[in-house]
């Protein structure tokens, strides 16, 4: 039986780190990318879970693409300080 991968990422909205982590698979790269589709942060992993530094972002709202050797996961991110 194969298990549902889950990507899990709080908080949300962050405002210091966001951790993240993978339930089924190591996670490769992590890119983050503004509304109007600039690229503001990138970061190779080679893990099931990590921490991102998001103090230095100005807040507002992000896509959080997670690349896995399976799969490619997108999802929305509020960053607010």
């Amino acid at each position: 039986m194969s298990k549902t991968a889950i990507l899990y990422v709080n908080p949300n909205p962050a405002s210091n780190k966001l951790a993240l982590k993978y339930n089924s698979a190591i996670i490769d790269e992590v890119q983050l990318w503004d509304v109007s589709g600039k690229l503001v942060l990138n970061k190779r992993i080679d893990a099931d879970k990590a921490v991102l530094q998001v103090a230095d972002i100005p807040s507002g709202i992000y896509y959080l693409s997670v690349r896995t050797n399976q799969n490619l996961v997108t999802e929305r991110i509020v960053i607010q300080h």
